[in-house]
Parts: C-alpha cells; sequence; structure tokens
C-alpha cells in the first residue's frame, strides 16, 4: 500500500490533510482530556470521594461522557482530513478549498453532522477504554515500578487497545464522510446506493458489497499510530499538569 501512495501521489500523498489534523487535534485533544476531567471531580464530588480512588465504572463512565462531547469537535474535522485523503485528483487545493466546496454542498449542518452517528458509536466505548484502562494502568504497581515513563507505556498500550474492538466503527464512518453529500457513498452490484448518513444501512451495504474483511482493512498500522500518537499524548500531558501543579 505504501509503495502504490509513492507511485501515485509521491510523498506528498502520505501527508494529505496533516494541516487539519494537527490543527484539530489540539482542540480535540483538549475537549477530550478537559470534558474527562470536568466529568471525573463532578462524580467525586457527587460521591464524596477522591478523584483517584473512584472505582473503575465511574471512571468509565467519565470518559464516555468525553468522548461524547468530542464528538462534536471530532466529526467535523475528520470529515475535511477523510476528504483530503481521498483526494487523488488534486481536487481540493487545501483544507480551507475542501471545507468550501462541503459547505456548498452539503450546508452548514451537514458538515457538522455527516457521520456524527458514526463517530459517537466509535468514541463512547473507545474513550471508555482509553481513560479507564489507562487509569488503572497508571496506579497499578506495573505503573509504579515504571516511574517517569509509566504515562508513555500506559498511554500506548491504553491507546492501542482502546482502538483494537472499535475499529470497525471507524472504517464504516469513514465511508460515510469521504464523499460529499447525496446518494454517492456506496453502490452494490445490484444498484443499492446509500446517501450516509446512515452507520447501520451503512455497516450492512459495505458487508454485502466486500464482506467481512472490509471492516479490518488496514487495521495493523492504525493499531500502531495509536500507540505512539498516545504514548506521546499521556506523556505530555503528565508533565504539563505537573508542571502546572
Amino acid at each position: 500500500m505504501a509503495q502504490i501512495v509513492l507511485q501515485e501521489e509521491g510523498i506528498g500523498g502520505f501527508y494529505g490533510g496533516v494541516g487539519g489534523v494537527m490543527f484539530g487535534e489540539a482542540f480535540v485533544k483538549a475537549t477530550l482530556f478537559g470534558a474527562n476531567a470536568f466529568a471525573l471531580n463532578k462524580i467525586a464530588a457527587f460521591s464524596h470521594m477522591n478523584v483517584a480512588s473512584l472505582p473503575f465504572f465511574e471512571l468509565c463512565l467519565a470518559a464516555a461522557f468525553s468522548g461524547a462531547v468530542a464528538s462534536i469537535l471530532i466529526t467535523p474535522i475528520e470529515r475535511v482530513k477523510i476528504l483530503m485523503q481521498s483526494d487523488k485528483t488534486g481536487k481540493y487545493s487545501s483544507e480551507l478549498d475542501c471545507l468550501q466546496q462541503v459547505l456548498a454542498k452539503d450546508g452548514l449542518i451537514g458538515w457538522l453532522t455527516r457521520g456524527l452517528d458514526g463517530t459517537v458509536i466509535r468514541e463512547l466505548p473507545a474513550t471508555m477504554i482509553y481513560f479507564g484502562l489507562y487509569s488503572v494502568l497508571i496506579h497499578s504497581t506495573v505503573g509504579e515500578m515504571l516511574g517517569p515513563v509509566a504515562p508513555l507505556l500506559c498511554g500506548g498500550v491504553a491507546g492501542t487497545l482502546s482502538w483494537a474492538p472499535n475499529y470497525h466503527s471507524d472504517v464504516i464512518k469513514t465511508h460515510m464522510q469521504h464523499t460529499h453529500g447525496g446518494a454517492d457513498v456506496l453502490q452494490d452490484g445490484s444498484g443499492d446506493m446509500i446517501n450516509g448518513y446512515n452507520y447501520f444501512d451503512t455497516a450492512k451495504l459495505l458487508y454485502k458489497r466486500d464482506g467481512s474483511g472490509v471492516f479490518f482493512e488496514g487495521m495493523a498500522p492504525k493499531l500502531m499510530r495509536a500507540g505512539v500518537n498516545h504514548a506521546v499524548t499521556f506523556l505530555v500531558y503528565d508533565y504539563i499538569m505537573k508542571t502546572l501543579a
């Protein structure tokens, strides 16, 4: 796959949509971690407990809240990113040009909501595993033994495992968001069409057209990326929080 991208699109093909990703990820991560901290503090106050003493269920509840909130930001940001990364013909000159074309065809509501159901379905279980597992690992005996590298390693494990059971949802959501509005997302052999706004209809049509294997295509590099991404994320977050404390 890497060779195909290099041959057809050159080095730049590996960085399609990277500007939007870098800009958007800052807001997404800030919202995700901020919402999680807010929910943890509210739950701890309601339960008359310290945040560090909250049971796993409450950790997951706070994480699910953060995932739902962050989905509102993630959906439009990833819409532009997906269109930029799937653009093989140079249709979009920049992220801004891509956004303008999306707004012209889908309108503001379409840009903000297309794939939102898929994002929520992906993010809720993912963030529950992400924050819940990280909290368990970082406060475990192993986490204490790891010392200053604990956020790096525990974050990498939590990030990778949060993606593994939810990867299929990302595949479905990506297919929902990778074209403009109208009945143009998928077409099977019999000519059935789907407009891309319904998560479950898209999943059924993908399965009908490509079989179950489609839900796992590209999973290995995605998990590798998740491990590195979230390892660094938690390391930086831990450093910032300790610096500000």
